[in-house]
């Protein structure tokens, strides 16, 4: 059985996902692309350039949330 709240994921009585911490939440290409609103494509070619941080688990690529706000706090410009 899986629950999942505004904060946690729990299958089978172990915790999958806590939402509290960044270091556990990985996104996929998809979901990074809406956050950003660029394609699959760009973020493709700065996976291969070595632009942002993956991670390769099989054949599926994910981003880890820590890694990806890091990112966007280095990006933002203050006026």
């Amino acid at each position: 059985m899986r629950q999942k709240n505004n904060k946690t994921e729990i299958h089978n009585g172990k915790l999958l996902i806590d939402y509290t911490n960044p270091e556990s939440v990985l996104l996929t290409r998809e979901e990074l692309a809406g956050r950003w609103k660029y394609c699959t494509e760009t973020l493709k070619r700065w996976e291969k350039s070595g632009r942002i941080p993956f991670i390769k688990l099989g054949k599926e690529i994910r981003y880890r949330l820590s890694s990806i706000q890091e990112i966007e706090l280095r990006s933002e410009v203050l006026l």
